[in-house]
């Protein structure tokens, strides 16, 4: 067996870009295996202005359907 696969309890594995794996050890004896470190998303904190993290064109799309949800229900009362 090569450096780059592990055996353990019956479990093989193989792993091509060593490089490009990052296999981490938890305290409760797991084992977390990311395949794209460093690619992870940017943390957006639970209160923040989600406009603020959106791209031009969603905030676009998403403006626009608001405005035409509100003029549809202004229309829909008009009678009242």
């Amino acid at each position: 067996m090569d450096e780059d696969e592990m055996t353990e309890g019956g479990l093989t594995v193989g792993v091509i870009n060593p490089e490009a794996v990052v296999i981490a050890d938890e305290d409760d004896g797991g084992v977390v295996i990311d395949f794209a470190p460093g690619d992870a998303e940017e943390q957006i904190p639970f209160d923040a202005n989600l406009a603020e993290h959106m791209e031009e064109g969603d905030l676009s799309g998403l403006a626009s359907d608001l405005l035409s949800s509100y003029d549809e229900d202004r229309a829909s009362r008009s009678d009242w």
